[in-house]
């Protein structure tokens, strides 16, 4: 053992969303650093990762919202594909009204984000290091501009 705890215990980085989700509910968390890593395979991240999918795909490439809303049922199938693959427990029904959802969700969402012009970068790491902490704190930017962050959120519910 060393004075190092996170190291002992093969944590090499933390992020914003692991310090929030430590805030929220450390027993939880503790669960998620010892590997139990399933919370992918629930139907709000499925849906948060195919959205994303289809937005950066319309913004990079200049795809048409058609196409990208192909992207997005494309990831749709991969996670549940890979739900599937590693035995983990999936409410499709929820999956499945979240992606009936995504063509209009997208058809709304992306002209807003055309806007802003093509990214520089997409999903970029970063890193921030604490002189008294141990290991950095690392997140990923959804979509970096020359001016400007933008961090991809989705809802099932309109915001206000």
């Amino acid at each position: 053992m060393s004075n190092n705890p996170f190291e002992d215990h093969g944590v090499k980085y933390l992020s914003p969303n692991s310090i929030n989700k430590f805030k929220q509910n450390p027993a939880k968390w503790l669960t998620n650093i010892a590997g139990y890593t399933d919370r992918l395979f629930i139907p709000a991240f499925t849906n948060g990762i195919a959205i994303e999918a289809g937005i950066t795909h319309a913004v990079t490439s200049g795809a048409s919202i058609a196409e990208s809303t192909d992207k997005a049922m494309e990831e749709f199938h991969n996670i549940r594909e890979e739900a599937k693959d590693k035995g983990f427990a999936y409410d499709l029904d929820a999956c499945n009204k979240k992606q009936l959802r995504a063509p209009d969700i997208l058809a709304n969402v992306i002209p807003k984000y055309r806007e802003f012009g093509v990214p520089i970068a997409t999903q970029k790491w970063v890193e921030w290091q604490w002189t008294d902490l141990p290991i950095p704190v690392r997140g990923i930017i959804d979509l970096e501009y020359e001016d400007c962050v933008r961090d991809l959120k989705t809802t099932s519910v309109k915001p206000k």
